[in-house]
């Protein structure tokens, strides 16, 4: 493979063809998403932090791979694990892991992107839940307060039904 000659440093962009063969592969990893029961209230949590866990795996060793030759920070698995969990979490690299090679650095705009989308996702998804949780509250004291008033007037009506039955 072409992106194996060291020499020519236009050619390593060929590196990401190999991860992208891997991506290929992992496509039919969207059964997985079938398993979850979607109507469960935590399944999209679960589903996003599976998403997030999935990508993360991913992106650490693609970009262990891509990185692992040229960037002296990179010296095993777990700097790129660091790496990665840091940038999608925080939607940034850190001063002291930045990647060198052009993969490198299209890895962390990718990685940023997604950390930004997953990250607000699974925020939300949190809020969501127990925001949820207090709407349902308010709405069961809600329907609660109205069939009260409903009971009142039918007592209402049921007094005025006797006494007009009684008059007669």
């Amino acid at each position: 493979m072409a992106s194996s000659i060291p020499m020519i440093g236009i050619l390593r962009i060929g590196r990401i063809v190999r991860v992208i063969r891997v991506l290929r592969v992992l496509r039919t990893g969207k059964i997985l998403l079938l398993v979850f029961n979607r109507k469960k209230p935590l399944s999209t949590f679960k589903n996003i932090a599976l998403i997030i866990l999935f990508i993360i795996i991913l992106f650490s060793i693609s970009f262990y791979q891509i990185e692992k030759d040229y960037n002296p920070n990179i010296n095993s698995i777990l700097d790129s694990f660091w790496w990665t969990t840091i940038t999608t979490i925080t939607i940034g690299f850190l001063q002291d892991i930045s990647p060198i090679t052009l993969g490198g650095k299209i890895f962390s705009v990718i990685l940023i992107l997604l950390g930004m989308v997953l990250f607000g996702t699974f925020i939300s998804t949190v809020t969501d839940y127990f925001i949820e949780e207090e709407e349902t509250i308010k709405g069961i004291n809600s329907i609660s307060n109205k069939i009260d008033k409903l009971d009142k007037r039918m007592e209402e009506i049921e007094n005025l039904i006797r006494n007009l039955k009684t008059k007669k």
